[in-house]
């Protein structure tokens, strides 16, 4: 957060107005996701099977935010949510993302209810939306392996 994905072009036009943004990981050529995941986050509350985390001071090109994310395990499954707070003082576009992924020795499954997914180009800039159904392998309606590659 606070976005998903990449900007090109040195930053985003919103409402008319160019909002600035510099790259935020070496070696990438533009900011990614923002800086959600480079911050660290605090434990507010922690159980056996729960736990909640905050991040008060999200910080990246015009974002200010505050975020809270929740994790439980429910019945043999992982239950993950994110919610965020605008606090920049002028609206901007937010996106939240999770990805998923492990290095364990078996594929995670994932079930994620979507009506359309993004594709991307080589240097993994969003190119167009088209239905999930047009891309059978990434509709994960029902839980599902996630794909070996990319």
């Amino acid at each position: 957060m606070p976005w998903s994905n990449r900007f090109s072009g040195g930053g985003f036009i919103f409402n008319g107005r160019f909002h600035a943004v510099e790259p935020n990981v070496p070696g990438e050529a533009f900011p990614i996701h923002g800086d959600g995941f480079q911050k660290p986050w605090r434990f507010v509350r922690q159980t056996d099977t729960q736990a909640e985390l905050v991040l008060d001071d999200g910080a990246i090109g015009p974002y200010r935010y505050s975020a809270s994310g929740t994790y439980a395990l429910q019945d043999g499954a992982l239950e993950a949510g994110l919610t965020v707070e605008n606090r920049a003082g002028i609206r901007l576009p937010y996106g939240l993302v999770f990805i998923p992924g492990s290095r364990a020795a078996t594929r995670p499954q994932l079930e994620a209810k979507a009506k359309r997914v993004w594709l991307e180009d080589e240097r993994h800039l969003p190119v167009g939306v088209v239905p999930v159904s047009e891309r059978p392998p990434w509709d994960f309606a029902q839980s599902s392996p996630l794909p070996a590659g990319w």
